[in-house]
């Protein structure tokens, strides 16, 4: 006998499975009798309607997979290969980027990433205070507590700064002096104009992606001197990191000069000589001398006081001119660094077409401004160290 279809719907049917705990002593978080005509809690209290919803368990993903899918959308977003419109193509045809300029323009992109330097340790200037992160109308919110400055920004959640763990004995290198073979035409360059619809569509996209990583460090820049930072060895390790980026950019710049690219260079250097004056104002005064003395003072009482055979170096310590010589030395590497980065730019605008000649000579004299007050910081440093070293 074939049963009905009745029987069946009502066999195939699976009963509801409810909490083992009512809704008032969940949300209350304590334990429950759990009698579905009304637990022990429940008939205690007045007023108080003992309620099951239906049970959860095997509907929602646990921890593990909500991960593993995280994970997933993650790998399978990587290797998605970007695409550009050609603007030639009247049926909206889409061209893959060269898959090496997509790997350089992340990898300028994503110049904010944690900054870890070889060596650490470094007797810079103390942070005398946490300073106070603002919002966009200029109101404080929060306050930095990490001595080290692991990362903030006036936005919350937006624009991380690199991390500053950095050595001073990093910078000790012999200073590059500026030359040109850093960066030289390519051969067999062509006019933008004579060049194939796919060459223009790639220039395109490696010029928007330049501009792109421009802003964000215009923006981390900016939060900086927002910030109003004034710790010698954050600035220094900060404006390297950013010079150091900003190189790179030029360097992708080699087949053409984009005027918003060029104009965003001109905002970066400004803000870089600023961040090098708020840096070096402290050491440019007068009573920097006496604050470090003080502190070297307490730092060799505490050596001498201390002399542990086999592992503190004794007598054998920087005093305070070496130590504030060394410093000067360290200030002037940088200075010259970001005086290269200008030379690299002075000699992209020479390649652009004739056209823009009245362009160039305005950014000509932008850059002798520049060139002008590093040239005058460098030179401050200089009589600074000079002083430290006669004394």
């Amino acid at each position: 006998m074939l049963p009905s279809p009745q029987s069946s719907e009502t066999q195939s049917t699976k009963p509801i499975k409810l909490r083992t705990a009512c809704n008032p002593c969940n949300a209350a978080k304590v334990k429950c009798s759990g009698e579905k005509t009304g637990c022990e809690r429940c008939r205690n209290l007045d007023g108080v309607q003992c309620i099951y919803t239906e049970s959860r368990v095997g509907k929602v993903p646990g921890a593990r997979a909500k991960k593993r899918k995280l994970q997933d959308g993650a790998n399978s977003s990587r290797h998605v290969v970007p695409y550009s419109v050609s603007p030639s193509s009247s049926g909206h045809v889409r061209t893959p980027i060269h898959p090496a300029v997509v790997d350089s323009t992340e990898a300028v992109l994503n110049w904010t990433g944690d900054y870890h330097h070889p060596l650490e340790g470094s007797e810079l200037v103390a942070l005398d205070g946490a300073p106070v992160i603002f919002d966009e109308q200029g109101r404080p919110i929060s306050n930095v507590k990490d001595p080290l400055y692991r990362g903030f920004s006036s936005i919350p959640g937006e624009y991380l700064m690199p991390s500053t763990d950095f050595g001073i004995d990093g910078f000790v290198e012999s200073p590059v002096a500026m030359s040109s073979s850093r960066i030289t035409p390519p051969l067999g360059a062509v006019s933008p104009a004579s060049s194939p619809t796919s060459c223009l569509s790639q220039r395109s996209d490696i010029d928007s992606h330049c501009v792109l990583a421009c802003a964000q460090v215009v923006i981390s820049l900016e939060n900086y001197i927002l910030a109003d930072v004034k710790v010698l060895g954050i600035i220094l390790g900060v404006v390297r990191k950013a010079v150091d980026r900003l190189s790179e950019l030029v360097n992708m710049q080699q087949g053409t000069r984009n005027s918003r690219f060029l104009d965003q260079l001109n905002v970066i250097l400004n803000q870089i000589i600023d961040l090098f004056e708020r840096g070096c104002s402290s050491f440019l005064d007068e009573d920097y001398t006496m604050q470090h003395s003080s502190l070297s003072d307490q730092l060799n009482v505490q050596s001498m006081s201390s002399c542990i055979p086999g592992f503190a170096l004794g007598g054998f310590h920087a005093g305070r001119q070496e130590q504030c010589a060394w410093r000067a030395h360290v200030i002037q590497k940088e200075i010259q660094h970001a005086r290269e980065l200008l030379h690299q730019m002075r000699i992209l605008i020479t390649w652009s077409p004739p056209e823009n000649a009245c362009e160039n000579q305005a950014r000509e004299l932008c850059y002798d401004n520049f060139d002008m007050r590093l040239r005058d910081l460098s030179e401050r440093v200089g009589q600074r160290k000079a002083e430290f070293c006669q004394t």
